[in-house]
């Protein structure tokens, strides 16, 4: 027997005209989300799977209908949005390094990785990769030193906040830091690496 033709579900023409605007093949995603969609809607109403500051990450971005009921009401592009969180994260996961790594390129004991890594004494930043491990992002690495300033910045950034937004904070460039001298804006981390004042770095921090 043949086998049995799927009814695509229908995508908004405007998010499609989105898609392709951005580069994406059409034909796969219009597939991609129709076998999601079959797949949640033979389950009963759950959440997203995401955590907290993943969904509030999404919200920031302008995505409705993460939580309860309305996790089944996704468009194509919110639904492109949470497939695009869930492979940033793992793509910095693999870019991350160990503790034991960390170890090695500051020389120092992974005892003192630890200690710089505690809550109590926050100098190192990390987080919990797909798999249980703790990792800590490269950006706070200069070589075989701590950039500067990084103990301050991370005693003003929000406690839980996600490793994914930590990190688009630090690389994104902003007028709030232009180096007039260079005639351009910097993003946080060229800013402390550069060796300016931290106050504007730790300012936008606390609005975070």
């Amino acid at each position: 027997m043949p086998p049995e033709e799927k009814e695509l579900i229908r995508v908004p023409r405007e998010d499609m005209e989105l898609l392709d605007e951005a580069g994406f093949n059409r034909d796969a995603l219009t597939e991609l989300i129709h076998d999601f969609a079959v797949n949640i809607g033979q389950r009963k109403p759950k959440s997203t799977g995401l955590s907290e500051s993943e969904v509030q990450i999404l919200r920031d971005g302008g995505a409705k209908g993460l939580s309860g009921q309305d996790s089944f009401n996704l468009s194509a592009i919110e639904l492109l949005s949470v497939f695009q969180l869930q492979r940033d994260f793992k793509n910095l996961c693999i870019a991350s390094i160990t503790a034991k790594d960390v170890a090695k390129q500051l020389s120092i004991s992974p005892s003192r990785v630890r200690q710089l890594s505690s809550p109590a004494n926050l100098g190192l930043s990390k987080f919990q990769g797909d798999s249980g491990e703790r990792l800590y992002p490269t950006w706070q690495f200069d070589g075989n030193k701590i950039i500067p300033h990084l103990r301050a910045l991370l005693q003003e950034l929000p406690a839980n906040i996600h490793p994914l937004a930590l990190g688009r904070f630090i690389a994104s460039k902003t007028p709030d830091l232009e180096a007039r001298e260079l005639d351009t804006d910097l993003s946080p981390l060229e800013w402390l690496v550069a060796g300016y004042p931290p106050e504007d770095v730790l300012a936008l921090a606390r609005d975070l």
